[in-house]
């Protein structure tokens, strides 16, 4: 979920009497017209984020500085970053738990049993929709 000028007018009648001040409003539209690449923003989440931002710009506490070009590339950059290290992570963890599956396998000499899963194994799906291999 993004922001637009829709949900700002609707905002805007709700705080402000239907005059969101300019500068909140681009603030808002800088940060929340993009999706996160990772996932998107829920309304469960998105809406408190922005309610948030107004009340703590109603209160004075919100730096409604516009982000450069330049930052803007280097959020981006730091979300690209932060994906590739979780799937860095992840592979790690994976890497590691097959290795031990393998192991398992030829500690309990399997690797024959194991080989033949493989070749006749299929796909069904069970009763949630998740798929599983089955002989």
């Amino acid at each position: 979920m993004t922001i637009d000028y829709e949900i700002i007018n609707v905002l805007a009648e709700d705080y402000f009497e239907g005059n969101m001040p300019e500068e909140l409003s681009a603030y808002l539209i800088d940060r929340y017209s993009e999706e996160p690449l990772e996932g998107d923003w829920s309304p469960q989440f998105f809406f408190p984020i922005i309610q948030s931002d107004i009340k703590s710009y109603i209160r004075g506490e919100l730096d409604v500085t516009l982000r450069t070009d330049i930052e803007k590339l280097q959020d981006r950059y730091i979300e690209l970053n932060n994906i590739t290290c979780s799937f860095v992570a992840e592979n790690h963890k994976l890497e590691s738990k097959n290795r031990y599956m393998h192991d398992f396998i030829g500690y309990m000499n399997l690797n024959d049993k194991f080989s033949e899963f493989v070749e006749q194994a299929h796909v069904e799906i069970d009763e949630i929709g998740f798929e599983y291999y089955t002989l």
